[in-house]
């Protein structure tokens, strides 16, 4: 017996809903990591994108619930649906060029930060209309193929989680964003070929798959990334690009000279005798005898080599990604016999530092971290006093912990000293001994651990100190006068430099896991670099945390009653579910990114499988008794107090985990997050959909379609504020504890209502 036309359709339809998660939820993920590198890295810009992308799908689902709804629309079948997937990957492929080629069409300084407005227009030139299309789709494929919120819902989530998972683990080790969206051309094509169209389709399948095979794709690609790159005016060529697990890698060179940039930004020469030998010595001279030594640093390059070379110094290196090394080590062979000796001795590492030091071993003289500072989440991680206190842990008696914080030569702008104040801060609850050092990158080094209970050597950095331990470490070569220290270091400027960063830091809190408070500091630095107006405001905000808080959520209880008074109590659910799930969400990727380290390339991951929750709760929301739509929002909104209860109450757990523990707790919260959201939308949606049958002419299936595009309105239009706020503000304000007592209050109000509402229908 063969299945029937409504019954094949159905199939189609949840084939298509399934893909149309999974595009969009890839394009998101690359248009992530491009956004990422425009802002050099800066997870405080993922609030904003997630607001604009999210604004866009909103505006999409409600364009296209009136639409179809006023029974204008009338679908020719699944081809017009079709047809926009097709237009939503062409769409992505002009997203990626756009975010990759902004310099060219954005008004932007040479080698400027985006300001924030430069920076909103960027997006919604290129994340907004993608959004907007993936919204536009959701109502068409309601209407055409009669399937139900709830179920439609669930489908296109789990696409999503499809998408985000391949483009993750399989996609983005192995091929370029081209490459991806080419990929998922093909598959838009096959589901396309059926019917009058499959020969077109499948003829557009076979000559795009064979492009990607033969490589064409791919060196388009390679081509845009050269551009990208050139459009940072650096005067250096592009040699290698490099995705790794934590960032962008870009090997270039300037004639001779090789350099490493991370997410653009400047890392550093591969290799330059003088400022290696300069720095080596200066880290090296922290420490009289630093015979056993741990370097982490994101490649064997710059002043590691040299360190590596000093005498009797037995040197571990902790590294990010040993891909980079072997592309250094191809252009630049000299590096090699030094690295193999460290490979041969076994003190070569790769992986994530925290998660090596966390697994103990030998005791050390000198742990050196020779970062970019924390500027992202990856670098910010080894800037927090958790991590200053497992270094602590591995110090022999006299131990010393130096870190490089890029600076000024001189005394550095209030804003640099706001971001050191607050790492000055973390190191002084890690050890009784804090120094930092002037120069155009700065040294911070902490001596004595505290609670060790017993008289630790003093921190003496004195030219004459500096220049016999430079001698004792490097022999061979020409001694190195006190006089050129005494010049590198003079004591007044020294001494300015302590005084500053030290008074900051006695009225500041140390940058720590639970609360990035670098990332205030790198907000502000944002908006004073790019000319912003939002300074007066974080500078309030931030002298009054709560006071401000407790400002916002007035505002947004306003807003919240507004909404319950125009659209019923079921929109004030559905809005604030967006909310509290789409801060959370931003809020587990950046807890994520502190605990784990491994950010990324795992974007799509975590966004996929807060995805499969929506899945599953609009499933188990559809199997709910239809009766009883107030229940279930009040249910819903009672479990989200539940759950962001638990959640703050689990945050210390956090800090006694291994990173693989910690991933499979963020991914857990995540995966409850998406279920809790999703369970109330098929509710919402059976509540507006009832209303709009009372209507007069109004037909079932086009009241079924509007209420599902309005009901994923709602949704998304809350999420573009929890997003916003909790990426952007509350996290670098508040911590991530703050944070979520904020979108607590703001459930808490919403399942007043919802309460309330129950009630008076049981009386």
């Amino acid at each position: 017996m063969k299945p029937s036309s409504s019954h094949l359709n159905l199939r189609t339809g949840w084939l298509g809903f399934l893909l149309l998660g999974a595009i969009s939820l890839l394009i998101q993920t690359l248009l992530i990591r491009e956004a990422l590198f425009a802002f050099h890295g800066g997870e405080v810009g993922l609030g904003l994108f997630f607001a604009v992308w999210l604004g866009g799908i909103a505006l999409g689902a409600w364009v296209g619930s009136v639409r179809v709804g006023s029974g204008a629309h009338r679908a020719p079948g699944s081809l017009t649906f079709t047809s926009g997937l097709i237009l939503l990957v062409m769409a992505g492929v002009i997203a990626v060029g756009l975010m990759r080629h902004h310099r060219l069409w954005l008004p932007l300084p040479v080698g400027g930060f985006l300001p924030a407005g430069t920076y909103l227009l960027l997006l919604l030139g290129s994340a907004f209309p993608v959004g907007c299309l993936t919204g536009l789709l959701f109502p068409l494929g309601l209407s055409i193929w009669r399937i139900k919120p709830g179920p439609a819902y669930a489908w296109e989530a789990l696409g999503s989680m499809a998408g985000g998972a391949l483009t993750a683990y399989l996609a983005l080790p192995r091929f370029g964003a081209l490459e991806i969206l080419g990929g998922a051309g093909v598959g838009t094509l096959l589901f396309a070929a059926r019917g009058r169209s499959r020969w077109v389709a499948g003829g557009l399948a076979l000559v795009l798959g064979v492009s990607l095979a033969a490589g064409l794709i791919g060196r388009v690609d390679t081509f845009w990334l050269d551009r990208r790159f050139r459009g940072l005016e650096t005067g250096a060529d592009a040699r290698l690009h490099l995705d790794t697990p934590y960032h962008h890698v870009t090997l270039a060179e300037f004639g001779e000279e090789p350099s490493l940039y991370i997410d653009g930004l400047y890392a550093g020469n591969v290799a330059d005798a003088y400022v290696d030998s300069l720095q080596a010595a200066l880290v090296a001279g922290v420490h009289p005898t630093p015979a056993k030594t741990i370097v982490i640093a994101p490649a064997f390059s710059g002043p590691v080599g040299v360190l590596a070379g000093a005498h009797g110094v037995s040197l571990r290196l902790l590294r990010l990604d040993e891909r980079l090394d072997q592309a250094i080590l191809a252009r630049h062979p000299f590096l090699a016999n030094r690295l193999a000796a460290l490979q041969q001795a076994g003190r070569l590492h790769t992986g994530d530092p925290r998660e090596m030091l966390a697994g103990g071993g030998e005791k050390v003289d000198l742990i050196a971290v020779l970062g970019t500072g924390p500027v992202n989440g990856t670098e910010n991680r080894l800037y927090t006093r958790e991590f200053f206190a497992l270094c602590a842990e591995l110090l022999r008696p006299g131990g010393r912990l130096v870190l490089t914080l890029p600076g000024t030569a001189n005394v550095p702008s209030p804003w640099d000293v706001r971001m050191r104040a607050s790492v000055f801060c973390a190191l002084q609850q890690a050890f009784d001994e804090v120094l930092i050092l002037p120069g155009e990158e700065h040294l911070l080094v902490g001596a004595g651990p505290r609670g060790r209970g017993g008289p630790e050597p003093p921190l003496t950095l004195s030219a004459d100190s500096l220049s016999a331990r430079r001698a004792r470490a490097w022999p061979g070569g020409a001694a190195w006068p006190a006089a050129f220290f005494a010049r590198l270091l003079p004591a007044q400027r020294q001494e300015t430099l302590q005084q500053a960063v030290a008074h900051e830091a006695a009225g500041s809190e140390p940058n720590a896991d639970r609360h990035p408070r670098a990332y205030y500091a790198q907000l502000r630095r944002w908006d004073h670099l790019t000319g912003g107006t939002l300074g007066g405001l974080l500078g309030w905000w931030h002298g009054r945390p709560w006071t401000g808080s407790g400002a916002l959520l007035l505002v947004l209880g306003a807003l919240a009653l507004l909404v319950r008074r125009r659209w019923g109590q079921a929109a004030l659910t559905i809005a604030t579910t967006g909310f509290a799930g789409m801060g959370l969400d931003v809020i587990v990727l950046l807890l994520f990114q502190t605990y784990c380290g491994a950010l990324y390339l795992k974007v799509g991951l975590v966004t996929g499988l807060f995805m499969v929750g929506l899945a599953i709760g609009a499933a188990l929301g559809h199997r709910l008794p239809s009766q009883g739509p107030r229940k279930t929002l009040a249910g819903a909104d009672l479990l989200w107090i539940l759950l962001l209860l638990g959640a703050v109450l689990a945050l210390p757990v956090l800090d006694r985990c291994s990173a693989a523990q910690c991933e499979l707790l963020l991914l857990g919260a995540a995966l409850a997050g998406g279920i809790i959201t999703g369970l109330p939308f098929p509710a919402a949606a059976r509540a507006w959909g009832l209303r709009r049958k009372k209507a007069p002419g109004r037909d079932p299936d086009s009241a079924r379609a509007w209420a599902g595009g309005a009901a994923d309105a709602a949704d998304h239009a809350g999420a573009i504020l929890g997003g916003l706020l909790a990426g952007t503000f509350l996290i670098p304000l508040l911590g991530y504890a703050g944070a979520l007592l904020c979108l607590l209050a703001v459930k808490t109000l919403s399942a007043a209502g919802a309460l309330m509402d129950l009630s008076a229908a049981d009386g």
